[in-house]
């Protein structure tokens, strides 16, 4: 779970992609300015016209800090959408982001098959898959963006006060005119009584208790079936002694992820 890895950044347009340039220790609003000045807008330049594109990047602490943001207006003025720039995008929103939805998947899963044996051959194959990436694919996934901006904006349109949004969020800055939370926390860090104070009509907090191993066990199974595959019992065995230590639905969801990557299992 702690193995070391690597820090990359990558864009993807509907040419191909740009990258990827890779950080050797933590990312700093220092250390991501002079990756912007020194490789990656040069890169874009080298591709296309700088004038004539809009440059985005997420929310984290790095991307927003001031010099980070002057530098992004003197290159990219009115034309880079992030947190604190001329173009705000919604937090949190992996499902309208081509590098959320698309790339970073596909290049991990190219990537681990390759089963890199140390740092250098986990950058080498993430340079060899993303450079091998079809332009065609890259040019489906960005243009799948105004559809999914639509399907965003049909949804609020429909959204009435008996049709209701369900909302996923894994931190308490987001909550907004929420009126109930179902929960699957089992108290951890008294969230939840820290919720009942913030949601006006305390019955509207539903908490989901562990699951049994038995039925922890069945998610499993229909999670893997749905991709297709399965386990070996000695994996079975493995997950069947963490779900002895804890069986919470979020434990169960986090134990899916893990098991997905492996490479040991049975096609059906």
């Amino acid at each position: 779970m702690n193995a070391p890895g690597v820090t990359v950044w990558a864009g993807i347009w509907s040419g191909g992609i740009i990258g990827p340039f890779f950080f050797r220790d933590t990312v700093t609003a220092e250390s991501y300015l002079e990756k912007l000045r020194d490789e990656i807008v040069p890169a874009i330049k080298s591709r296309m016209n700088l004038e004539e594109i809009f440059y985005m990047h997420d929310g984290a602490p790095a991307h927003y800090a001031q010099s980070v943001r002057y530098f992004l207006h003197e290159t990219f003025p009115d034309r880079w959408i992030g947190r604190r720039g001329p173009i705000e995008w919604p937090a949190r929103s992996p499902d309208l982001t081509p590098t959320d939805y698309f790339l970073w998947g596909v290049i991990k899963d190219r990537v681990y098959a390759t089963k890199p044996k140390d740092l250098q051959e986990l950058e080498d194959a993430i340079i060899t898959e993303m450079e091998s990436l079809p332009e065609e694919l890259c040019r489906r996934a960005c243009q799948s963006v105004p559809e999914r901006l639509q399907l965003c904006k049909d949804l609020e349109e429909r959204t009435t006060a008996v049709n209701h949004y369900i909302c996923y969020f894994d931190s308490l800055d987001q909550l907004s005119s929420v009126d109930g939370v179902i929960s699957p926390l089992s108290g951890i860090f008294n969230i939840l009584n820290t919720l009942r104070y913030i949601i006006d009509n305390r019955e509207n907090i539903v908490q989901i208790k562990p699951l049994s191993k038995e039925l922890a066990t069945t998610v499993l199974k229909v999670c893997l079936a749905h991709q297709h595959r399965t386990i070996t019992n000695t994996y079975w065995t493995l997950v069947h002694e963490r779900l002895a230590k804890s069986n919470t639905l979020l434990y169960v969801k986090l134990v899916f992820n893990e098991i997905a990557l492996w490479k040991s299992y049975i096609k059906m």
